[in-house]
């Protein structure tokens, strides 16, 4: 029989095997990456847009919630008080809904959640800072990020649990094992073990997922190529409710406009994110002057600052009420973006005239990201910038010729497109 010094033991060799692997992750979460070994698309490179350095906190909302004045979690609605009709419901209207997304993750009556989203909003981003400020406080340091309530994340002994982020495909890939605990113990065991080797066996992550070791961070659901296994995954997921209800969950998704109609509840909840607040706008403007014109004077980037404030400020003003809460101004990629090409193209009247031409802009961010780094591979030479932007061309008509589910390509399927390119004839 295992003595009590026993399990103690193999709990202290299980805790560094975990700090080991958060160790060597943490760098890449911070990076937007959701792996150690992948490319995160605009952020390795100097020259690309999404820098780590830029991160703004970003708010979201939900239909159901909000959080009070105390920082609590409150319904959206309540029965009216007493002496009243029974029947009869009140809207509550708190002078803003609007809360961090870290917030959210940490609500203990929220356990499953789903972060909804356009393209460049954050959410894949945020996740992976979500995991780093995790990782962070799990060997002991300050999360880093606003909003984080450890002692809702906490297991009942104390300890903090531990962050996996996965990618929604990663499920299908693990195939079915048996089981929901075994599935995702098999998708979780290629981060954990093949990659990093340091978490021991399958069996170790299934017991980790009954108990409630982890919080499973699942990034972008939309991206699952095909209906039915998109069915099945958030199927899965759903069921974490009733068959591993210790386990917390974040899944990441693109809007419904993107990803067509999905039944998240009542087991996940959605919490939508908002476009850039006023604050958000300014902090991220602020920070991407901060790192494009370290050595100038404060007072010269303070005026700069202000010059694209008002540029891009006056993009919203032209934007109707429906198209600017997808718009330029509230998307974080796009805002970067916007001061890239403002600052390349001069201050002056070119500038200013691609912010008021959302084709031309479009198309000058299109042209400014093929033209950005450099793409000479053995056997190819030097991929020009006019290759890269007919591949993308092939990639676009490809998605768009789809009439059901999201307008994504596989990576299949963008291999045989790209190799297409380079086939004579």
């Amino acid at each position: 029989m295992a003595t009590l010094a026993d399990l103690l033991t193999v709990r202290s060799l299980r805790t560094e095997r975990e700090r080991a692997y958060l160790n060597e992750q943490v760098a890449a979460w911070l990076a937007g990456r959701t792996r150690a070994e992948s490319r995160a698309p605009l952020s390795d490179a100097e020259e690309e847009i999404y820098q780590p350095s830029l991160y703004v906190p970003m708010d979201g909302a939900s239909s159901r919630w909000f959080r009070d004045e105390a920082g609590g979690l409150q319904p959206a609605d309540e029965p009216i008080p007493d002496g009243a009709s029974a029947s009869a419901t009140q809207r509550k209207t708190p002078a803003s809904v609007r809360a961090l997304l870290a917030w959210w993750a940490c609500r203990r009556e929220l356990p499953r959640l789903v972060l909804v989203g356009s393209p460049g909003q954050g959410k894949s981003v945020f996740l992976t800072r979500f995991a780093a400020a995790l990782a962070r406080a799990f060997r002991g340091a300050d999360p880093g990020i606003a909003d984080v309530d450890l002692s809702a994340l906490r297991l009942p002994d104390g300890r903090m649990r531990l962050p996996v982020v996965v990618d929604a495909n990663d499920i299908p890939r693990a195939g079915a094992q048996g089981g929901v605990a075994s599935t995702l113990a098999a998708a979780m065991y290629e981060r954990l073990v093949v990659e990093r080797r340091h978490i021991s066996s399958e069996g170790e992550i299934r017991a980790g997922l009954v108990g409630g070791r982890y919080v499973l961070l699942v990034d972008a659901w939309d991206e699952i190529p095909d209906a039915p296994t998109r069915g099945a995954v958030l199927r899965l997921l759903r069921s974490l409710a009733t068959e591993l209800p210790s386990t917390r969950l974040v899944l990441t998704t693109r809007s419904a406009s993107y990803t067509g109609d999905a039944a998240f509840g009542p087991e996940l909840e959605v919490v939508t994110l908002q476009p850039l607040s006023d604050e958000q706008f300014r902090a991220l403007v602020g920070q991407w002057v901060h790192e494009k014109r370290r050595s100038a004077s404060k007072v010269d980037a303070d005026a700069y600052e202000e010059v694209l404030v008002r540029a891009i400020s006056a993009i919203a003003g032209r934007l109707d009420a429906q198209d600017s809460a997808e718009g330029v101004p509230g998307n974080p990629l796009m805002l970067t973006a916007l001061c890239e090409v403002y600052d390349k193209h001069g201050a002056g009247g070119q500038g200013r005239a691609l912010l008021e031409d959302r084709a031309e802009l479009c198309e000058t961010i299109v042209a400014e990201l093929c033209a950005s780094k450099s793409s000479s591979r053995e056997g190819i030479g030097e991929l020009l910038a006019s290759d890269k932007r007919r591949i993308l061309e092939r990639f676009a008509l490809s998605m768009q010729r789809k009439t059901e589910g999201p307008q994504v390509l596989p990576i299949g399927s963008a291999k045989g497109e790209s190799l297409a390119w380079f086939k004579p004839g």
